[in-house]
């Protein structure tokens, strides 16, 4: 293996763009009859590149068979994966090693480990039993792995890859089972499942334009520089505030400025850029690129506005606390006007309740006086009824007497009449007996 990358060693060319690309196939897919591809790109080109991304995907779905097998293994899955690259350094001396540390007694620096986190999802069809589990499945998980030279070309290089990567993985799922006769599946159920689970196993053959060895070597010294710039902008920042605003003013100036909050605002927002573009002055010392000092303007940008916005908060608490000391001031006002209009409410009501009864004793005063004026009236009242009650029976004795009379003398005129009928009839009879009589003779 060592021949195979020393033969055709040669110093590093310019990276182009697809220098940043790898090609990759695992035979431990192949082994296990999952045909398989993924490629690799690099997030940022040159020798400081650490990162990249990973597309792959596992396809044997639907193999051909004349009858149902008992057995079935069918595959599709897609995975994406990032990882981050880094090499074991020598121990300076002195120096122990430990676990989390990069540094190593007998590094192998034409290693490069990597980790990282992978999502994949798929359909899958396996049956190695009697029930057989059919149907889609996804999960998330970490990988680990080392990249090392293998071959070593004119034009590429092949490498190899060994990890694994373990996570946990959700599957939706119909059961399924061979009828009695052999001759086609049945569905016998479903389910669902999230199992921690061992999803890849690699010894991936990788092709490149560049060998592994010219990668993933080196730490930007631009990196430090720029952090270091961004800590002491920010400490330096640390002072830049209220307190030491005020510390920073006269007696005569904190006195002008105690009687306003605006004027106290617009002297804080001048002193805060004027601190601003000092600042911003002194990052071009850091010896850091233009892009970072641009970044750390930026962000002393920030600071002055986070310090800007610091003060209205605590001014605009210290109005919202005289606002709630005015309105409890109100409240407590409301409360006594309150409690003094219920004590004129109920002395209002006492007084009208006392000439209510007042008014109430003179009337029953009143009434008693008059109750004996009502018994007279009362007296009178009977005796004129009773005065009434004669006369109207005095005067319907007089009309039945009269009616009585009149009666009487209709009964004589009728006897009367009755009787002279009689009497002429009884003479026209005795004239016409007489007259028969003569008529005999």
């Amino acid at each position: 293996m060592g021949r195979g990358f020393s033969v055709y060693a040669q110093e590093p060319e310019k990276e182009r763009f697809i220098d940043r690309f790898s090609f990759r196939t695992n035979a431990v897919d192949w082994m296990l009859t999952i045909p398989n591809v993924s490629v690799a790109f690099d997030l940022f080109p040159g020798e400081f590149n650490k990162m990249d991304v990973l597309l792959g995907i596992r396809y044997n779905w639907n193999t051909r068979h004349q009858l149902p097998t008992y057995y079935v293994f069918n595959l599709f899955d897609g995975r994406a994966e990032y990882r981050y690259h880094f090499r074991f350094q020598q121990l300076e001396a002195g120096e122990k090693s430990n676990f989390f540390s990069l540094k190593r007694k007998n590094p192998r620096s034409w290693i490069a480990h990597y980790v990282g986190g992978y999502a994949n999802a798929g359909t899958f069809a396996f049956k190695v039993s009697t029930n057989g589990h059919q149907g889609f499945q996804g999960g998330v998980g970490i990988s680990y792995g080392i990249e090392m030279p293998l071959y070593q070309y004119k034009k590429g290089a092949i490498d190899l890859d060994i990890g694994a990567s373990i996570g946990a993985m959700y599957s939706n799922f119909n059961l399924f089972t061979l009828n009695g006769a052999n001759t086609a599946y049945v569905n016998n159920g479903k389910g669902w499942a999230v199992i921690p689970m061992l999803s890849e196993v690699r010894a991936t053959f990788i092709w490149r334009t560049r060998s592994v060895r010219e990668k993933y070597l080196k730490d930007d010294p631009e990196i430090p520089r720029f952090r270091e710039a961004m800590a002491i902008a920010r400490s330096n920042f640390a002072s830049v505030d209220k307190s030491h605003f005020d510390e920073s003013r006269t007696k005569k100036e904190a006195a002008a400025l105690a009687k306003s909050d605006s004027l106290y605002r617009a002297a804080f927002v001048v002193w805060v850029n004027e601190q601003v573009e000092y600042q911003k002055g002194q990052v071009q010392y850091n010896n850091i690129t233009p892009d970072h000092e641009e970044q750390v303007k930026k962000e002393i940008d920030r600071m002055g506005q986070k310090a800007i916005s610091e003060l209205d908060k605590v001014m605009r608490a210290k109005a919202n606390e005289a606002a709630s000391a005015a309105r409890a001031a109100q409240r407590e006002a409301d409360k006594a006007a309150a409690a003094k209009e219920k004590e004129e409410k109920a002395a209002a009501k006492a007084a009208e309740k006392e000439a209510a009864e007042k008014e109430k004793a003179e009337k029953a005063a009143a009434k008693e006086a008059d109750k004996g004026v009502t018994d007279n009236k009362a007296d009178k009242a009977a005796a004129k009824a009773a005065e009434k009650e004669a006369a109207e029976k005095a005067k319907a004795e007089k009309a039945a007497a009269k009616a009585a009379e009149k009666a009487a003398k209709q009964a004589e005129k009728e006897a009367a009449e009755k009787a002279k009928a009689e009497a002429k009839a009884a003479e026209k009879a005795a004239k016409a007996k007489a007259k028969e009589n003569k008529t005999n003779e």
